[in-house]
């Protein structure tokens, strides 16, 4: 049974941006990540500070964010020149904590070797807090590289959620870093449509795809199929409330990612993927290549390497027979047709790949191209052929989820989607249980 949106009384977030100052030291950059597809950008939060976001999890919940700060700033010895940032604390299905935050000034103790190297760049590392007032030591994981699920919507929405709403980002793009505003610290995901819309409660859903690592066969079966692992295993710990909603918010490869997870419950014979599924209201797809991308420059990046069977899957010329046949399992799968899926389309060309003969780095400097042209970002199913289900972006296809501070365009057309979605989930889900309730002699939870 998937969980219940919790409503457990809770400390509120006692500081949206918490802050805290110490001794200078010479200034130093954190990590950054390695070739994105979508991006090919470092998953440091901004040029201008040239800060690392970093999760920490799990925090017990015996902390507010103001405790966990006081107790994070010691622990890492942190000098009086050293701003600490805030951005995010936020409980999970199990009413743990994670916040993700920011340093004006790298700590020492993240550029000691970590439990995760990749690449030569450690992305993990275990710490130890000690609760201020209670004295307690409890062990935290500090990352960068957002595996898994991030929980974004502040403490002080809990008793508001009602829907859960999951973000996947596109092929080589970093978790957080593909829905980050350029040169800003500013993630809509977290900094307006948590607030916006608070019956949201709001995830990220990190996956490693790496485009040019020779070290892993790992592909979009692999990607989603752990997504629907996730979801039974998290949703699925409460046993005794109420069927929450499910939205998801994809972008690019995100959005096949999305369509094999549903693929796959619908195969499963387990109880809590079958929960899961019909209680799937919608998605927005942002740049979906459901017919296929131009991937001429990034099959030049890919080479050989194992990555190369997932770029044929969306190459526009050779890959059709294997979408078309996605396609079919998807419509399949989620064949309510009170569900809905909004199609984003982008509108300007994205610059593409190229290699530079110097540092041997690829960046996007290549001629511009539009990667996903509308009718392959729009190919919807049988009953969302019509423009009601098609949106425009006035963005390539990497910044079309990367919607700025104050953003007029693609911001306020996917919240206005998505406050239709909070408005309508609860009672179209009671109507499919309903419906499930006297077809079926298994009884309702």
């Amino acid at each position: 049974m998937a969980s219940r949106a919790l409503r457990s009384s809770r400390q509120p977030d006692a500081t949206k941006h918490n802050t805290v100052q110490r001794p200078a030291k010479k200034r130093r950059t954190g990590t950054t990540s390695d070739t994105p597809l979508e991006s090919l950008e470092p998953t440091a939060d901004s040029s201008k500070s040239q800060c690392t976001t970093y999760r920490v999890s799990p925090i017990p919940n015996t902390y507010d964010a103001t405790s966990f700060h006081d107790a994070l700033r010691i622990s890492l010895q942190l000098d009086s020149h050293t701003t600490l940032t805030i951005h995010s604390f936020a409980s999970d299905w199990s009413q743990q904590r994670t916040a993700t935050i920011t340093f004006s000034d790298t700590p020492s103790g993240l550029y000691s070797v970590g439990a995760d190297d990749v690449c030569g760049k450690t992305t993990e590392w275990k710490v130890n807090i000690v609760h201020p007032l209670s004295k307690q030591t409890d062990t935290v994981c500090i990352d960068t590289h957002f595996t898994g699920f991030t929980p974004v919507s502040p403490l002080a929405n809990d008793e508001e959620h009602l829907i859960d709403c999951i973000a996947i980002h596109g092929w080589g793009s970093h978790a957080l870093g593909g829905f980050k505003a350029r040169n800003d610290t500013y993630v809509w995901l977290r900094d307006s449509l948590a607030k916006d819309v608070p019956r949201l409660r709001v995830f990220i859903y990190g996956y490693a795809c790496d485009l040019t690592t020779t070290d892993s066969i790992s592909g979009v079966d692999d990607y989603g199929d752990t997504l629907r692992r996730l979801l039974r295993n998290r949703r699925g710990q409460d046993k005794t409330g109420p069927l929450v909603p499910l939205v998801f918010i994809a972008h690019s490869l995100g959005g096949i990612v999305l369509k094999h997870t549903l693929i796959r419950m619908k195969e499963s014979s387990d109880r809590d993927d079958s929960d899961n599924l019909i209680s799937v209201y919608g998605a927005l797809f942002f740049g979906v290549p459901s017919q296929g991308m131009d991937t001429e420059a990034l099959a030049t990046m890919v080479g050989d390497k194992p990555q190369r069977y997932d770029l044929s899957l969306l190459n526009q010329e050779v890959g059709h027979r294997l979408r078309h046949r996605q396609h079919e399992d998807f419509c399949r799968a989620l064949d309510f047709e009170d569900s809905k899926i909004i199609q984003f389309f982008e509108t300007k060309k994205t610059s593409t790949v190229v290699e530079d003969q110097v540092t041997k780095k690829w960046t996007r400097a290549g001629p511009k191209k539009l990667l996903v042209n509308p009718a392959a970002a729009t190919f919807g199913r049988p009953w969302e052929t019509s423009d009601d289900f098609k949106v425009s972006i006035n963005a390539d296809h990497s910044d079309m989820v990367k919607f700025p501070r104050f953003d007029q365009d693609g911001y306020i057309k996917a919240r206005d989607e998505l406050r239709k979605f909070a408005e309508q989930a609860m009672t179209v889900i009671e109507k499919r249980l309903q419906h499930r309730s006297m077809n079926s002699t298994i009884p309702l939870p």
